[in-house]
């Protein structure tokens, strides 16, 4: 069963005394199709804690308001009256904070924004200093966060966008009132350290660095170190199932980056946590967001961290030796990584990783794993890291759905994990 939490993400949904009216997304299905899947009825229903009924079908293809009843016995005339008040529709339109000036002679480009951003203001009630997935499609080759002030686009494409193409998403980015930041990436899915490459584009007003907040953290970001401002949206929702699951428990997060996991933890009210990633600038980083949150890392009494600069296959055969072992641990590995006296690649090391972290879980403890190799499927990433564990000695449950705006239940997805459990 896969967990549903409550993040701070919240869905616009109009209730009435018989009815709860929700935006549906095109691609989500309406009731669920798959034993493993979720439908939007189910969705809106756990939101609002309030079992809830189909009153008319709208195909998954299409996206459109829908209308589920409080009640089985629901009456259609008061189904056919609800779509014709008007303030309902008036309450929705005045909810978008978008600039109908907003035009481009690149009607595609400027389409693909504008509507996205249409679809991301019916779905959620929008703040302006947190953190959504605007645009999310493994079809395309862009792909576009916002990060409380800033729209941030990735640009997949191999040629460079045009100075039109530029001008089309900074005008956008600032008719919803945001700075914008465009990375030119090319041969994605190597990895940090693999054969990347990219390229920065910048309004004239976009600032070095900013702060956003996601699950009610603050999390500092900047706009010159790497492919990723500081904070990757996919894991939102993994995130937010270690604020709720780390309370007293000794926590270790490796290939850390800036800490958002460990930070969560934190807030958490986790005993101890370490972060360990082979970059000192990324666990200096971490640190400035432990302090962003009111986290004193010099009261060791409330909550134990450290951080470790080292290599995580080298710090855990340490970690073995001295004989320590951690509740919960975290692993987001790169695909590939290079540090100064060690290579890394997933499709060659993973299931040694796996048993070293293994090594040092207590029992009934929980790793958390997420991975992005694009060759691998989620069962295939499951073989892998467990191909060195006995199959009796754990239990393996999926992670958390993803918000909405970072993809649909169901859907395949470039991020790919699970929940491991240590039973024996």
């Amino acid at each position: 069963m896969q967990h549903l939490l409550k993040s701070l993400k919240q869905l616009r949904i109009y209730e009435t005394e018989h009815f709860a009216v929700c935006y549906k997304p095109e691609g989500l299905q309406i009731e669920k199709t798959k034993k493993d899947s979720l439908g939007l009825i189910d969705v809106v229903s756990w939101t609002i804690s309030q079992k809830l009924w189909p009153t008319l079908s709208l195909a998954d293809k299409l996206s459109g308001f829908v209308i589920f009843a409080k009640n089985k016995n629901f009456d259609m005339k008061l189904v056919e009256n609800l779509l014709i008040e008007t303030n309902l529709k008036f309450e929705i339109k005045s909810s978008l904070n978008f600039d109908s000036k907003f035009l481009s002679h690149n009607l595609e480009l400027s389409h693909l924004f504008q509507t996205a951003w249409q679809s991301l203001n019916l779905l959620f009630y929008i703040k302006n200093d947190h953190c959504y997935r605007l645009i999310h499609s493994s079809n395309l080759d862009i792909q576009a966060d916002i990060y409380g002030e800033i729209l941030w686009v990735y640009w997949y494409k191999t040629d460079m966008p045009t100075e039109q193409e530029k001008n089309i998403i900074f005008e956008f980015a600032k008719s919803i009132h945001k700075k914008s930041c465009i990375r030119h990436m090319v041969n994605r899915g190597y990895g940090v350290g693999g054969q990347e490459s990219e390229k920065l584009f910048t309004s004239p007003d976009m600032p070095l660095e900013w702060i956003a907040f996601e699950n009610g953290l603050q999390f500092k970001l900047k706009q010159n170190s790497g492919f990723s401002p500081g904070l990757f949206l996919d894991q939102s929702e993994n995130r937010f199932y270690i604020l709720n699951h780390s309370k007293n428990k000794k926590i270790l997060n490796l290939f850390s980056y800036t800490s958002g996991f460990s930070v969560a933890a934190a807030a958490g009210c986790a005993q101890e946590i370490c972060s360990v990633d082979a970059s000192s600038s990324f666990l200096e980083w971490s640190k400035d967001n432990f302090i962003l949150n009111n986290i004193d890392l010099n009261n060791q009494k409330i909550c134990k961290t450290e951080f470790y600069n080292q290599d995580t296959l080298l710090f855990l055969a340490g970690a073995k030796k001295r004989k320590r072992k951690w509740d919960l641990i975290i692993c987001d590995p790169p695909s590939f990584g290079r540090t100064k006296t060690t290579i890394w690649k997933i499709e060659k090391d993973l299931p040694l990783l796996a048993k070293e972290i293994w090594d040092c879980l207590t029992l009934n403890g929980e790793i958390l794993f997420t991975c992005n190799y694009e060759k691998w499927n989620l069962a295939e990433v499951i073989k892998n890291f467990t191909l060195k564990l006995k199959a009796n000695q754990f239990e393996i449950e999926s992670l958390p759905y993803p918000s909405l705006d970072i993809g649909l239940p169901g859907e395949n997805s470039l991020t790919k994990g699970f929940i491991l459990r240590k039973i024996n």
